[in-house]
């Protein structure tokens, strides 16, 4: 079966059913536009596709009890999104853990 000439719709229904090769397919098919996506935001190589992997990994898991309402290119960009945001929100708040620290040694 060629699963490059399937829709993202049909790819869908292939991965609910537990077929990784279509799961591949979808991954080869959205990686990049993810991954730079990604890298635009955190400017850090490994951090963007760390977030990339972390959401395909989440799809693959949840694709058995999850029923997308959109597109898939539009529920990976909003997962990729997600995961960027929930990333720098976990940065700033240890920097802000980190200053506090660093502010209290000053006041010893």
């Amino acid at each position: 079966m060629n699963l490059k000439a399937l829709s993202d719709k049909e790819l869908i229904n292939m991965v609910q059913a537990n077929h990784a090769g279509a799961f591949e397919e979808i991954f080869k098919r959205h990686w990049q536009p993810l991954y730079q996506f990604a890298l635009q935001r955190l400017k850090d190589q490994d951090e963007a596709k760390d977030t990339v992997q972390d959401v395909f990994i989440s799809y693959w898991l949840k694709a058995n009890t999850h029923t997308l309402t959109g597109t898939l290119e539009a529920y990976l960009f909003s997962s990729v999104r997600y995961e960027i945001l929930h990333k720098i929100s976990k940065a700033l708040k240890k920097e802000e853990k980190l200053t506090h620290y660093t502010l209290s040694l000053i006041h010893i």
